[in-house]
């Protein structure tokens, strides 16, 4: 079973200086130097707002040698 990431089974992200659930702003698709990546800007109901930046994770190919 492989490991999710808590946004993905509905949690919500709250904000870091009041810990108030967020919404998102923009979003906006990003190219880096080795990966596209995805900054989304949030508020807070507060009014506090901060960006978040998502890099996709990637899985690591096991190549293993057959005993001979």
């Amino acid at each position: 079973v492989q490991a999710r990431h808590p946004l993905e089974r509905g949690m919500t992200l709250r904000c870091p200086e009041c810990g108030q659930p967020t919404q998102v702003l923009s979003t906006r698709t990003r190219q880096g130097r080795a990966y596209p990546y995805i900054t989304r800007r949030r508020e807070c109901p507060v009014g506090h707002r901060f960006t978040t930046k998502e890099v996709p994770v990637t899985s690591l190919k096991k190549h293993f040698k057959d005993p001979v």
